[in-house]
């Protein structure tokens, strides 16, 4: 994993340690398979405009959250996470 990529999970994780999810969920979720998949995706080439795009969304750009989630949906390993978070969310 690149240092640009273990900012952004060390970022992510703050950002949702800060919102109070449960955290031992998120871990799990970032290590999974699927996870660990997407993280690379992040560090492959190609990965700044999905990075590029977080960091917008993260600042409540709308349009850019619908293109991240757009690019998310599109991998098998994405759907999973996504639903993987979905029913985080309905525990928690």
């Amino acid at each position: 994993m690149d240092k640009d990529t273990r900012n952004l999970t060390k970022e992510l994780m703050g950002e949702a340690k800060a919102k109070g999810f449960d955290m031992a969920q998120v871990d799990s979720i970032m290590t999974s398979p699927e996870g660990q998949a997407l993280m690379a995706q992040l560090g492959a080439p190609g990965g700044e405009a999905m990075k590029a795009a977080a960091a917008k969304a993260a600042a409540g750009d709308t349009a850019a959250i619908s293109s991240l989630l757009g690019s998310l949906m599109a991998t098998p390993e994405g759907r999973s996470l996504a639903s993987q978070v979905m029913q985080m969310k309905k525990n928690g």
